[in-house]
This record gives C-alpha cells, sequence and structure tokens, in this order.
C-alpha cells in the first residue's frame, strides 16, 4: 500500500491521545477485513484454548494469584494474595495496569475472564504489528509476517501457561513502536506511561526506547523516555517496595553474579564487560532458546535498528541466577515477540533494498513466506506448546483428566467463603475468597482441606524445588499427613480428599467415611507393622547386594538370591489382608484399601 494510504489509516487528527490510539483498530478493519479476521480467531483459538486447560484442572499457582487479586480489586479493596502472604500483591511485583481488567469482574467474577482477556491482548497485538510491517514488505508479506508472529511459539508458550500481567506487553510494545514509526508523539507517551504500569521491569526496555528514539535524532524525546524509565524503576524499587513489600526491599533481583542491585551490577559490568557474554552462553539450554527466539523469524530482526530494544529483553532473561528463564516454557517470550516480528519485517525490508529493483517484491514475498516456514519448524521443535500439542494429540488435548468428576465433586463440598487451604490444579477454583492457600509448611490450619491422599496430581507447589519428582511429592504429602488430624472428613472419592476443620460448622461426616471395624483395624496395624519391617529388610538387602556387586564380589549372586525373602513371604499374607477388608469398608476408605493394595503388589513385584 502507498505510503499516503497507510497514513491516512493511521491518520489521528483531533481528540485525545486515548481518542486517538482507539480510532486505530476501527479504521484497520475497514481496511483490512482478513486482519480482523484472523484476529478474531487466534484470539478465541486462545480462549478456548486455555480455558479447557483451566477447567480440566492444568492451571495453577499463577492464575490463582492473579484472580485473587482481581477479585479484591473489583471490591476497591488492595489487591492482598494470601498464596504469597501478602496484604498487597503491589509489594511483590508492581503491576498497577492489572486494575483495568477489574470492571470484568463486575460482569463475571471468574479466573476465566482473565484467560480470556489474555488471548484477545496477544491477539490484539497482531493489528501493529501487521501496519508496521505493511508499509515495509507490501500487504501479503505483512499477512504472512503478521500469521508468523500470531502463531509465534513464545506467544503460544504464555498462552497456556496461566495468566500473567505480561500479558499487556506484545500489544503495548508493538503500539509504541508503531506510534514512533509514525511520529505519534502523543500516543506514544500514553502507550510508554501503559507500559510502565505492567511490571517494574520493563522500565528498562522503555530506557533503551529513549535509545532508540536517540538513533532517530530525536534526541528530545529520547532524552524524556530515558529518563522516565530511570525514574520510575528507582521510585519503585525503593519507595514503593520498600513500603508495601512485608520485607521491606525488591526480592527479584536475580543477578547476583553482577552485583547487589542494578546500580552495582551496572558498575560490574563497565568493569568486565567481556563477564556479560560469558553468562549470556554459559549454558546450553540458553543457547538453545536463543536459538528458537531468533530462528523463528529468521534472525532479521538484528538487520534492523529494532536490534536495540533485543538487548534489555535478552539480558533480563539469560543473564539471569535462575535457570527457569533460560526454558522455552513459560510467559517469559512475550515481550520479546513483537520486537522480533516488527524486527524482521525492518531487516528483510532492508534486504530487499539493497538487490536489484525488479527483484524486491519477490524476495519480500518469498522473505516474509521462509519467516513463516521458519517459525512452524521451530515450533514442532519446541516442547509443549498449545499447536504441537493439538496436532499430536488431536481431540485428546483438551479430554478431561480421569479424576476430574470425583475433583469437581470435591470442590463443590467447599462453601463460597470458607478459607481453604489446597493443592496447586485446585488453587485457581477457589481464590475468590479471603484465604486460600497451598499445603505448606508454617501456614495456619484453615477451615477446609482439599487435596489427593492416593495419587500425586499437579504440580507439587511450594514443595517443587525440594528435589526430584519423589521426593517433592513425599515431602507434600507428608505435610499433609501432619494436617490431617486437624480436620474431620467430609468427601472422598478417587483419592480427592475434603477435610473440614474440627470443630468448624458444616454437614456431618458421611457413612461411606466411618471407620473399618475395630477387628480389620487391629489386623491391618499389625500386618503394617510386619511389613514395613520386612521392607526395610528388603530395603537393606538391595543396598547390601549393589554394594558387593560394585566390588565384583562372587557373593553377588547368592546375596539377590536371598534379597528380600521375608519381604516376598509377607506380600502375599498383606495383600490377601487388604482383600479382604475392601469390601467391608465404605467407598472412601475403600478406595485407600485398594490403592494400598496396589502399591504392596507394586513394590513387592519390584523387589522380586
Amino acid at each position: 500500500m502507498p505510503r499516503r494510504d497507510l497514513m491516512t489509516v493511521l491518520s489521528l487528527k483531533g481528540g485525545t491521545a486515548t481518542g486517538r490510539l482507539a480510532g486505530l483498530l476501527p479504521r484497520t478493519v475497514v481496511e483490512e477485513p482478513p486482519l480482523f479476521l484472523f484476529v478474531t480467531a487466534l484470539a478465541l483459538a486462545y480462549a478456548v484454548y486455555a480455558v479447557i486447560q483451566h477447567d480440566n484442572f492444568r492451571t495453577g499457582l499463577d492464575l490463582g494469584i492473579f484472580d485473587q487479586a482481581l477479585w479484591h480489586y473489583s471490591r476497591f479493596e488492595a489487591p492482598a494474595s494470601t498464596l504469597l502472604g501478602l496484604s498487597n500483591l503491589l509489594g511483590d511485583h508492581f503491576h498497577p495496569i492489572l486494575v483495568v481488567l477489574a470492571p470484568l469482574y463486575w460482569v463475571w467474577s471468574d479466573a476465566r475472564v482473565l484467560l480470556i482477556a489474555q488471548a484477545v491482548l496477544v491477539a490484539a497485538s497482531v493489528v501493529p504489528v501487521f501496519l508496521f510491517a505493511r508499509a515495509r514488505v507490501g500487504r501479503v508479506g505483512a499477512y504472512l509476517l503478521a500469521l508468523s508472529y500470531g502463531t509465534f511459539w513464545g506467544l503460544q508458550a504464555g498462552i497456556s501457561y496461566d495468566f500473567h500481567e505480561v500479558a499487556f506487553a506484545p500489544l503495548l510494545i508493538a503500539l509504541a513502536i508503531l506510534f514512533i514509526d509514525r511520529r505519534r508523539w502523543g500516543p506514544y507517551f500514553v502507550i510508554i506511561a501503559l507500559l510502565l504500569c505492567v511490571k517494574e521491569d520493563q522500565a528498562l526496555l522503555v530506557c533503551f526506547f529513549g535509545v532508540y528514539l536517540a538513533t532517530m535524532r530525536e534526541y528530545r524525546r529520547g532524552a524524556i523516555t530515558f529518563a522516565a524509565g530511570i525514574v520510575w524503576y528507582l521510585v519503585v524499587t525503593n519507595v514503593v517496595f520498600p513500603a508495601l513489600s512485608p520485607t521491606g526491599a525488591y526480592t527479584h533481583w536475580a543477578y547476583p553474579q553482577f552485583g547487589k542491585d542494578l546500580p552495582h551490577a551496572l558498575l560490574g559490568v563497565l568493569d568486565h564487560p567481556l563477564r556479560v557474554f560469558e553468562v549470556l552462553f554459559d549454558s546450553s539450554q540458553k543457547v538453545k532458546t536463543l536459538f528458537y527466539l531468533l530462528v523463528a523469524f529468521l534472525g532479521l530482526a538484528l538487520r534492523s535498528r529494532l536490534a536495540i530494544l533485543l538487548g534489555p529483553l535478552i539480558a533480563a532473561r539469560f543473564l539471569s541466577s535462575s535457570s527457569q528463564f533460560w526454558q522455552p516454557y513459560f510467559h517469559y517470550s512475550m515481550t520479546i515477540a513483537p520486537v522480533l516480528a516488527m524486527g524482521a519485517a525492518t531487516g528483510l525490508a532492508g534486504l530487499a533494498a539493497s538487490l536489484p529493483a525488479r527483484w524486491r517484491p519477490a524476495v519480500l514475498r518469498g522473505g516474509a513466506l521462509a519467516t513463516l516456514t521458519a517459525g512452524i519448524i521451530v515450533t514442532a521443535a519446541v516442547p509443549q506448546t498449545p499447536l504441537k500439542q493439538v496436532v499430536k494429540s488431536h481431540a485428546h488435548t483438551f479430554d478431561d483428566p480421569p479424576y476430574a468428576p470425583a475433583l469437581r465433586a470435591a470442590l463443590a463440598r467447599v462453601p463460597p467463603h470458607a478459607s481453604v487451604m489446597a493443592v496447586d490444579p485446585l488453587v485457581p477454583h477457589l481464590t475468590r475468597r479471603k484465604l486460600v492457600t497451598e499445603i505448606e509448611q508454617g501456614k495456619r490450619v484453615a477451615d477446609y482441606l482439599v487435596t489427593n491422599v492416593v495419587d500425586p496430581v499437579g504440580s507439587p507447589g511450594p514443595w517443587a524445588l525440594a528435589g526430584g519428582f519423589p521426593d517433592s511429592y513425599a515431602k507434600l504429602q507428608g505435610e499433609v499427613l501432619n494436617r490431617l488430624g486437624y480436620y474431620e472428613p467430609i468427601f472422598l472419592e478417587d483419592g480427592w480428599f475434603v477435610g473440614r476443620r474440627r470443630g468448624a460448622h458444616g454437614a456431618p461426616r458421611p457413612a461411606g467415611l466411618a471407620p473399618a471395624s475395630a477387628l480389620d483395624v487391629r489386623a491391618l496395624v499389625a500386618a503394617d507393622i510386619s511389613w514395613e519391617r520386612a521392607r526395610a529388610s528388603a530395603l537393606s538387602d538391595v543396598l547390601r547386594c549393589t554394594q558387593l556387586g560394585r566390588r565384583h564380589d562372587g557373593a553377588t549372586h547368592d546375596c539377590w538370591g536371598a534379597a528380600g525373602t521375608d519381604l516376598r513371604r509377607r506380600r502375599p499374607v498383606v495383600a490377601a489382608l487388604l482383600a479382604s477388608v475392601a469390601p467391608r469398608v465404605g467407598a472412601g476408605c475403600g478406595i485407600l484399601a485398594r490403592a494400598a493394595l496396589v502399591g504392596t503388589a507394586t513394590f513387592g513385584q519390584g523387589v522380586e
């Protein structure tokens, strides 16, 4: 499209900056109906995927944190988070922009509102990316780049991982770049102000927007932007966090190898500049994720002036001491996505401009198509993206987990306003209340406890860093065991347990959870004692035989032959007892008896 026509679309004559900004989308819809259809389809697809994931109990703590905060905002209260133990969530990360979503809770107070809003925000960011690209690579090339951007694996990863405040960032960053390109300074500064409200770490990106402007000879506006980023970061980290954080300080500094805070880190980098590159590439996982990011757009952004904006985004992520940031999962690739896509448009246009005029249209379209192809290939390589899951698993991606009916019945037993302690996948289904926590040491006894007492389901929550999979779940179940004495069971089905704090008001204990007979209990206790002794002896035998084998001792074969003799002898006795007791107890205790029977058989067979 000729530049004059494009400028007509983006004309913002009259009205306030926000009014001008609001007029951008309707004008684009009139000119580009296919773009509107694509954005609508993308928003719908992302929303449906995220909502089904939530309904199938595949969301967790992060969604619960923001859901509880928005619930408080909608009631004109401070955004408390009992999940993090904070009276004001702004003391953890500074994201006041979330308040704009609070009115949605007046219509529908549900965590799914956030998932839908996130899908719409991400899909809407396609519009400024398309408009920016259209002026450089033409209409066809812009559609190809928009498709590549909208299905970018980094956006998919963010959509599939709960909700986060950075859902606002792709749209705001793309709009800031677009308005700089069109010299629309009123809307640009509105966008920069909103971007600062997304999260405290966006202040560094805002500073680099100032550097970007300076390279365009917009020195005054660049200086204003740079100063705004610096001042905002210093105020938030030195005034807001000390006032709102229970620790009195910013708790998310993740670059101790450079210094104790940002000023000291900058001084450290000036003293040892090569240290940045050493840390940037000191892990194969960092290199792999960087490769995924850059190759998805053929590295074309590196040919663009917009590469300036890549600097802080890459540094903030890959210089971090937290390995979680280095992974291709979670929401950490959302902010860089529009810079990569719009930089690719500029880089491709620059490449075409260096070639003879007759080749340029083919290069622009071919390059855009190659970018889309590269994006598809990278998406196939990155683990666990939604598109990859749907293609590989088809309809099974959206299937209910087998335990879902029992879990829904369990949640229905928890009164709407009661305090509750629950495992990670249940948290975002219980957060519209004053007090909800994960099962964790040191937490007070809530009115209700909801957990699975048979199988590990979802993340072990605060125990996730306690070791490997078995260790973390063992510690979680140990904490559950410590707390069971405080609760009267009111529900148990398929392993899902709901306990009401003893003395709390509510329904009496269901008959299905009545204890077993005294005779059965005595027999089970005796069997348990003998089984534990035999199990300990078998484990000791395994350790002894393993040590003999490592020394190539001739007695190794005989050792293994005799190992676990007592356990093998007792296993059928215990199994028979459990099998005989199971039919005589209620549904809930029957579940536990059957689980014990399976566990006994599995462990015994493993030893044999």
